[in-house]
């Protein structure tokens, strides 16, 4: 008896702990971008909540490098990470996800056509 007491009430610290972990993880969906110039624009919200839309906007020769990955079996959403230097010349990384496919291919070749790095 004392065993399955046991069991359960570490399956649910368990199961409570990995809810934590996924209600705190921030992640960047891409809900709108633009490119005007050398200006790019793209707005987004965390995890979801569609109240709050963010926008990132920077220059692309502040960007220094890119970084993405497609979907798969197991994430099926496009990922782009930019590293780009801020205005206090700090570097910085933000990570975006994408489920379009035709936009995430037309970001990226933007991009690697644009950046400096």
């Amino acid at each position: 008896m004392n065993d399955w007491v046991f069991l359960l009430s570490f399956m649910s610290v368990l199961l409570t702990i990995l809810c934590l972990i996924f209600y705190l993880k921030e992640d960047n969906y891409i809900l709108n971008y633009s490119i005007e110039g050398e200006m790019l624009k793209i707005e987004y919200q965390k995890n979801f909540s569609k109240h709050k839309v963010k926008i990132f906007s920077d220059n692309t020769k502040s960007i220094e490098s890119i970084k993405f990955n497609s979907k798969s079996f197991l994430d099926t959403f496009h990922v782009i990470s930019i590293k780009y230097k801020d205005k206090e010349g700090l570097y910085n990384v933000k990570t975006f996800k994408m489920k379009n496919n035709k936009d995430f291919t037309d970001i990226l070749h933007y991009l690697q056509c644009n950046i400096q790095g």
